[in-house]
């Protein structure tokens, strides 16, 4: 078994996983807390629109990018520039 990616492990320390799933190797988590609305991201790199600058942005305000969008927003105090870094490189991976 592989071991998980910084990346795989930060978007299960963030809580990601309480909204989103990423494919097999970070499923969407279950029980009382989780919430589960959120789209699996499995390939959610694939989009050539999805760059990192579009994800930080998304990441940051996600009503910048999509007035639709239901995720709340994660500003410094949720999610350092530091961590964000590597949830970027770690979404931009899923292909």
């Amino acid at each position: 078994m592989e071991m998980p990616t910084q990346g795989e492990v930060m978007f299960g320390a963030k809580g990601c996983v309480g909204c989103h799933s990423a494919g097999p190797s970070n499923p969407r988590a279950t029980g009382p807390n989780a919430k589960g609305k959120g789209p699996d991201l499995a390939k959610v790199g694939a989009d050539p629109a999805h760059t990192p600058e579009w994800f930080k942005a998304y990441i940051r305000d996600p009503q910048s990018q999509n007035p639709e969008a239901k995720m709340p927003k994660h500003d410094e105090s949720k999610v350092t520039d530091q961590e964000l870094e590597v949830l970027v490189r770690y979404l931009t991976s899923l292909k």
